[in-house]
């Protein structure tokens, strides 16, 4: 969403860590990190990937997490982030024998629209509490999805989870910022609960394909466009 608007002012938080420390290491080291994401992607392999996957857990230097967040991102499975309760990355190998690791041009682009933007981890409570959030203001929510089965682990995401009751909260908050006046979008799974939390919103079917099981075969689910304006205002 970032990326695609380029807004010349904009504040982007996310309650892991390690992801506002790759945009901030894409901000001001571009180059260092091209250079260790091309030594990552001259070793690809599944070995490769466990060694840094292990290093990865184990943290380290700010540039080189960036580059192993990057890295095994592209060469994980399905592409996904999913932490155990220890807070360890533990997505098995992807099988990419070429995974699409962002070019240095990539990189200085990126990093360039992001001196835009204030970075920090925080969560969105703090931020609605103690940031000066006003009318017309354009607020973009893109919380962990509910399972849409019994094996899903897209709440997952952090160690603390997030659930049902987390949900219910953070739709009570986008409430709070509707009575504000803010241009409010939200992304969410489409099931029958996220549905009646925001039934006086205006809301958005999307079907998109998904990787969601081990052996490969792409299912087709809809995600929900959750809006308090029209498409035709933003």
């Amino acid at each position: 969403m970032f990326f695609y608007l380029k807004p010349e002012s904009s504040f982007l938080s996310d309650s892991n860590k390690d992801l506002i420390n790759c945009y901030k290491t894409v901000r001001n080291h571009p180059i260092a990190l091209s250079q260790r994401l091309e030594e990552h992607r001259a070793n690809n392999s599944k070995m490769y990937y466990l060694l840094i996957r292990e290093a990865y857990n184990l943290g380290g230097e700010k540039i080189d997490q960036a580059a192993r967040f990057i890295y095994l991102n592209k060469a994980c499975f399905n592409g996904i982030y999913r932490v155990n309760k220890q807070g360890k990355f533990n997505v098995p190998y992807g099988n990419k024998k070429n995974p699409s690791i962002p070019t240095t041009d990539i990189l200085l682009s990126a990093s360039s629209q992001l001196h835009k933007a204030e970075l920090i981890s925080e969560s969105y409570e703090s931020i609605v509490m103690n940031r000066n959030i006003s009318k017309d203001d354009f607020i973009y929510l893109d919380p962990p999805y509910p399972p849409l089965n019994g094996t899903s682990n897209f709440i997952h995401y952090t160690q603390e989870r997030f659930n049902s009751e987390d949900q219910e909260k953070l739709s009570k908050i986008a409430e709070q910022l509707n009575d504000k006046k803010c241009k409010i979008m939200i992304t969410n799974a489409d099931t029958p609960v996220i549905r009646k939390l925001y039934k006086s919103w205006k809301i958005i079917t999307l079907p998109v394909m998904r990787w969601v099981s081990a052996n490969g075969v792409r299912y087709k689910v809809n995600e929900l466009l959750i809006l308090n304006y029209d498409i035709a205002e933003g």
